[in-house]
């Protein structure tokens, strides 16, 4: 009987040994490991994403809510077997958010293993400007003043006459050709007997020294003497390539021949563009001087058709920067109206800034919009418009899309154009411009575009104004 039990005993012992009794192994255990996110880390999200789905590898549950956080506030959460669904409100537009889970805030549903910590880092996108309904009829409340609060009693007193004017009448306008003269002016005086109001002068050479180019003192000179005339006096500037690697405004032609300088260093004070492109503006500066010396205001329209086209993007420099195109051109723009005005006092310009629209463009708004200097440092808004379809016809369409993008606070010209539109048409449809600005040469002078009789007709028109027609406003 002892034998037997020292035996059991034995066998038991044995077994113990043996680990035969499986109390001493600890339990299996599984850690949850991310699988799949619903979006990408790194990419690009709606601002009415609402929320992100994180798929773990086994069910798990939350266990520390706190722990889950978008940009350090912590947002709702629910485990559904192995999904985490994370949900916010709408999000802020072209704003960086990191969602972080810390290290045990979920863990293994079945046995509470926590998992480790998840991060996901994604960018909301761009704001997109709706498109307004244009109205049937436009309230205008024009701005009373100048943008410059310094500006000149010439300017001021242009400024008036074109605010009173706007919406009853039309004034003309030519393009010198080619940058200094009053030729083309002075051939539709020949054809009709009248001046039109308004001359514009190009700077487009200003900032280069070529044996064959008029001298820029001739602009001077002949702007003085259109005002002294009883004329307007306008200017606008073709930047050439302020580096000097070449002498192109265009970034893109045909023959390869353009100008790779890169608006975006206009953020970077140390570089060489930006220092390039403040010479420039102090070359232009010295001749606008003069005009402001004389007492001579100009309606200033520089960085033209900046954005280009919907389709194919800019053609001229200042719209082509490296980083964000739109903001790189506002900035530009900025720096410029601040070189002028604020440094070197010039105080007798008219600002006016060139819409780019064409038909195509579906999201019309937000590409004005996002190019626009804004409200405090344009006081025109321009489009140039060649359009062979439409010829003399009325422009409705793209009068109150541009008059739209100042919220109707600001003057609308025709700041260039192929074809004079109908005088009868305008006042039917209601596109009533400031002013109209034919381009050069044929533009001008060819009958297969205006002409000598086109010419005769829009003068004797009750609603367009040449300069015989303007009040003085010295």
């Amino acid at each position: 009987m002892v034998k037997r039990l020292l035996f059991i005993v034995m066998i038991v012992f044995l077994l113990q040994g043996c680990g035969g009794g499986g109390n001493d192994e600890p339990p299996v255990t599984i850690t949850p490991t991310v699988e799949r996110c619903s979006i990408t880390d790194g990419s690009e999200q709606a601002v009415k994403l609402g929320s992100v789905s994180v798929e773990y590898s086994v069910p798990v549950s939350i266990k520390n809510m706190s722990g889950i956080t978008l940009e350090g506030e912590t947002v709702s959460a629910i485990a559904q077997n192995k999904v985490l669904t994370v949900s916010f409100g709408d999000l802020d537009y072209e704003t960086d958010y990191i969602l972080k889970i810390e290290s045990g805030a979920v863990v293994n549903k079945n046995d509470g293993t926590p998992a480790g910590a998840f991060s996901l880092n994604f960018r909301t996108e761009k704001y997109v400007y709706p498109n307004p309904e244009l109205p049937a009829t436009i309230n205008w409340n024009i701005d009373p003043s100048p943008v410059n609060p310094s500006a000149g009693i010439q300017a001021v007193k242009l400024y008036s006459y074109l605010k009173n004017n706007f919406g009853r009448r039309i004034l003309s306008g030519t393009m010198a050709n080619f940058s200094v003269e009053t030729n083309e002016a002075d051939w539709v005086y020949e054809k009709t007997g009248k001046y039109p109001a308004i001359t514009c002068f190009d700077f487009i050479n200003s900032t280069r020294d070529y044996f064959w180019a008029p001298s820029y003192d001739e602009l001077i000179t002949n702007a003085e003497q259109w005002w002294n005339n009883g004329g307007i006096v306008a200017c606008m500037w073709h930047w050439r390539d302020p580096s000097g690697v070449t002498d192109q405004f265009y970034c893109q032609s045909d023959n390869d021949e353009y100008t790779t300088f890169d608006a975006a260093k206009i953020f970077d004070t140390s570089s060489d563009e930006y220092k390039a492109i403040i010479s420039d503006i102090d070359t232009i500066a010295g001749y606008l001087k003069q005009l402001q010396e004389k007492g001579i205001p100009v309606l200033w329209r520089p960085m033209h058709e900046a954005e280009g086209s919907y389709r194919w993007g800019a053609w001229f420099w200042w719209g082509n920067g490296t980083g964000d195109r739109a903001a790189d051109c506002v900035q530009l723009w900025k720096v410029l109206y601040d070189r002028l005005v604020n440094y070197h006092k010039l105080n007798n310009l008219i600002w006016v800034w060139t819409v780019s629209l064409d038909n195509s463009d579906y999201l019309w708004y937000d590409d004005i919009k996002k190019w626009y200097p804004g409200d405090d440092y344009v006081d025109f808004l321009g489009i140039d418009i060649y359009d062979d379809n439409v010829k003399h016809g009325s422009h409705i369409d793209f009068f109150k899309k541009v008059a739209s993008l100042g919220n109707y606070k600001k003057m609308v010209t025709l700041a260039e154009t192929g074809y004079i539109p109908d005088p009868d048409e305008m006042l039917s449809n209601g596109d009533k411009w400031s002013y109209f600005m034919t381009w050069n040469g044929d533009y001008t002078e060819s009958d297969s575009y205006n002409g000598a009789d086109y010419w005769k007709k829009i003068f004797d028109d009750g609603f367009v104004v040449t300069r015989d027609l303007l009040p003085d406003m010295k």
